[in-house]
């Protein structure tokens, strides 16, 4: 009992550590507290990672990169030039690939014909997207396409593992993955328009939500193939 009592103060512990950093950064970003971001932001991740790893039936390993990848992409955004904004796009475009990989794993065969139905909404909102929010943005627009089409391509991979499994741990997966999409279109509106505190809000709030419904579907989904093997 000992040991569940202290496993369980660590999980509680190191969430309400990530919900409070995440508070506080969101906080320093919208009202400019230069110091308070520098602060905060870098340990976003390895609270997650840490709560991740606490809760874990299994650890997944790739995962565990797909995390330290989204680390450096929030260090890199921390700045404000254009270079590290696009270095920080693609590290989390190595994050989305090997979420992806992840997700394909624990889908085990995948059907084409059904592929092709789940990806075509996601090809049609990001086109719409694209066209109306990021139509006149230069050499930037060619990375909003790119960016816009690979979580395309991560929405259709987690609506296939649900409309395969339609368990809770995929269906959160699928949730997570929307709000991530929705997190990074207030990400790309920040970086056109301007830090907006309505982007500020909803690129930050949707991204720990979104993290911590992934990170919660991977810890406790089972793999159903690996348990019939």
């Amino acid at each position: 009992m000992g040991a569940r009592k202290m496993k369980f103060t660590n999980k509680a512990l190191l969430l309400i550590s990530f919900l409070i950093v995440s508070a506080l950064y969101t906080y320093a970003h919208m009202y400019d507290v230069i110091w308070l971001k520098y602060w905060t932001k870098p340990f976003l991740m390895p609270f997650l990672t840490l709560f991740y790893i606490t809760i874990a039936k299994k650890i997944d390993t790739k995962f565990i990169i797909a995390l330290c990848f989204a680390f450096l992409g929030d260090l890199l955004f921390l700045s404000q030039k254009e270079s590290f904004f696009i270095l920080g796009m693609s590290c989390f475009l190595i994050f989305i690939l090997l979420n992806m990989i992840i997700i394909s794993n624990r889908i085990g065969e995948i059907k084409l014909a059904t592929f092709y139905l789940t990806i075509l909404p996601f090809i049609l909102i990001c086109i719409a997207i694209i066209s109306v929010y990021f139509g006149d943005v230069g050499l930037m627009k060619l990375l909003f396409i790119i960016y816009a089409g690979v979580i395309g391509l991560y929405g259709a991979f987690s609506l296939y593992w649900y409309v395969k499994e339609r368990d809770k741990w995929a269906l959160l997966n699928l949730i997570g993955v929307l709000f991530f999409f929705i997190a990074a279109i207030g990400k790309g509106l920040k970086m056109v328009e301007g830090p907006k505190e309505i982007y500020i809000i909803v690129n930050m709030t949707f991204y720990i939500a979104s993290m911590l419904l992934i990170c919660t579907s991977y810890a406790n989904h089972t793999i159903r193939h690996d348990i019939k093997k």
